[in-house]
């Protein structure tokens, strides 16, 4: 669906505020006479070229007879089903009771229903008229079709050391044993793994382009929210008659292509916009093909980019974190992840060219993670997705536990190793000051001396103080040696 002028966006809104969203359609009709397609501005999808999105996925055999699994069990022969065949359903289509619908924002308050968008660059609806390609078989995941319920015990953050998934084994491993597990072909996947506190950093096809549907609302907002930071904008300025604050969460939160559009028309004509998200992508100096952005295709990579700057100075940003932390529960990296905060954005666009199901997103582990899914006709979809997810965290988790238990064996063995070094300077220390300090010889009490005995007390007493000092003296020693 081609785009139009703002005066065709700014009419369709006002006309279905003003009907409470119930004659949409009608005014839609009427703003589409009143309005002439804008000239010139693309639509990301029609005409893509061939190799500007990734290829389908072909069907993917699994491992060879024998493989082990990630426990060292011979691999099982899983009974390929689809969801339905199972009694399970996309939960992305299904959410749990009481969890936001990341298809729909109707009905909550103060969010325009992003299915009356316009299909925008990364719009999630499906072309009208278009059918879902057949997807690839789904084959049951090695725990069932299970979503955790609400009464449900929050698992364990704390992941056993002799773990067999992590025991002994890089990211690169376990991501392979994940989709080994699952018999998915790892090339539908890109993957970015990032760990804000060691630097770790790892990837699946990172570079590989995939189409990002919504995710592209994130470094949008980006760049509108730091303008709010420079003060060249404010965050209730209206624009096209609605605050930055509401359109911000209505793109960030609930997704809503026609809030995306309108930021979107308020930047300027399509490259005005690529210049202006190109720094939340990548680097100046590093490579940033515009054909492909062009189309709304992305790398896992690229996602990365724009997690590290939103996660390093989220005050930039302002709002933005808190949109995606308050986004989709129950769905996406939520479905089966219940420990952790997470701030996440989906991206969802299916139809017979394009089946990307998508996520990327802040997971407050012990030690926080950036995670990036990208797919491309996923099987199991946003419930693979989801599992991946706890996967992650589980890794996360896993490891530093590892170094945790690293830190107290070395403290503990600092420790056992400083204690004797203490005694001996502490000894030594007394041993000096006793040679150069040394006590007088009390004189033997006479009877007939007056005061004999008040002298020999007076005595005795200056040798308690001496030795006091020298006490602490030595603790003095004991501690500075301790310090350095």
């Amino acid at each position: 669906m081609k785009r139009v002028f703002s005066k065709y966006i700014a009419v369709l809104i006002l006309a279905a505020v003003a009907a409470g969203l119930t004659g949409f359609a009608s005014a839609a009709a009427a703003a589409e006479e009143a309005a002439e397609p804008e000239q010139g501005y693309i639509d990301p999808l029609p005409d893509a070229p061939a190799d500007s999105v990734p290829a389908a996925q072909e069907e993917y055999a699994g491992p060879e007879e024998g493989q082990q699994s990630a426990a060292g069990e011979e691999e099982p022969a899983w009974d390929a089903g689809t969801p339905e065949e199972t009694g399970a359903g996309d939960p992305a289509a299904s959410p749990e009771e009481g969890a936001i619908d990341p298809e729909s924002a109707a009905g909550q308050e103060g969010a325009i229903d992003p299915e009356d968008g316009a299909g925008a660059a990364g719009g999630d609806e499906a072309a009208e008229g278009t059918h879902p390609a057949e997807e690839p078989a789904v084959v049951t995941p090695p725990g069932g079709w299970s979503l955790p319920r609400d009464d449900d015990p929050i698992p364990s953050k704390e992941i056993p050391a002799d773990d067999p998934r992590f025991l002994d084994k890089s990211w690169d491993e376990v991501v392979a044993n994940f989709f080994s597990e699952r018999r998915i072909d790892p090339s539908c996947a890109g993957i970015a793994y990032y760990n804000t506190v060691t630097g770790e950093e790892y990837d699946l096809n990172g570079e590989t382009y995939f189409y990002a549907a919504s995710l592209y609302k994130v470094p949008l907002n980006m760049y509108l929210s730091e303008l709010v930071y420079k003060g060249e904008l404010g965050y209730t300025d209206e624009i096209f008659g609605i605050s930055y604050e509401a359109l911000q969460r209505s793109s960030v939160q609930f997704s809503s292509n026609i809030s995306s559009d309108l930021l979107q028309q308020y930047i300027g004509s399509q490259q005005q916009y690529l210049d202006a998200v190109r720094p939340f992508y990548a680097d100046e100096d590093e490579d940033f093909n515009t054909r492909h952005t062009y189309y709304n295709t992305f790398t896992a990579k690229q996602f990365l980019h724009a997690l590290k700057m939103l996660y390093a100075e989220p005050e930039r940003y302002p709002g933005v974190l808190d949109r995606m932390r308050d986004a989709n529960p129950g769905a996406y990296f939520k479905l089966k992840e219940r420990r952790f905060v997470i701030a996440q954005k989906y991206g969802y666009y299916y139809d017979d060219d394009l089946g990307a199901i998508n996520a990327i997103g802040v997971i407050y582990t012990d030690e926080p993670i950036l995670l990036v899914m990208m797919s491309k006709y996923l099987p199991g979809g946003s419930y693979t997705l989801g599992e991946f997810c706890v996967e992650m965290c589980d890794y996360a988790q896993y490891w530093a536990g590892v170094r945790d238990r690293e830190r107290a064996e070395t403290a503990s063995t600092v420790l056992d190793e400083a204690i004797p070094l203490l005694e001996s300077r502490e000894n030594a220390v007394l041993a000096a000051y006793a040679e150069t300090n040394p006590e007088p010889t009390p004189e033997p009490e006479s009877a007939s001396a007056p005061g004999g005995g008040s002298s020999g007390a007076a005595e005795l007493a200056a040798g308690q103080e001496r030795l006091v000092d020298a006490e602490l003296a030595a603790a003095a020693a004991a501690a500075e040696l301790e310090a350095s």
